[in-house]
């Protein structure tokens, strides 16, 4: 009697806490996939922008929508690198 109760407590628990259909993703912040998006467009490395903890009041529906890497790097803020003002 109390294998059979073991058991089905055993299988219980095994049940629920082992399903599959539920994965668990990181969860990845706004501001981190503002950093993404800026990584792709300069050609750096995943994660070379990581020391960025806040991204302020950008947003990523609106960065997404920038149809340019160079209206995206403007719309973050670093779209003039070379410091030529003229252009």
């Amino acid at each position: 009697m109390f294998r059979s109760f073991l058991f089905i407590g055993l299988m219980f628990l095994f049940i629920t806490c082992n399903d599959e259909s539920v994965k668990k993703e990181e969860e990845i912040s706004e501001c981190r996939e503002l950093t993404f998006l800026v990584e792709d467009c300069m050609g750096l490395h995943r994660g070379a922008l990581n020391y960025i903890n806040s991204c302020g009041s950008l947003d990523i529906e609106q960065a997404k929508m920038n149809l340019t890497c160079e209206d995206l790097l403007d719309y973050f803020g670093i779209g003039d690198i070379s410091g030529d003002k003229d252009r």
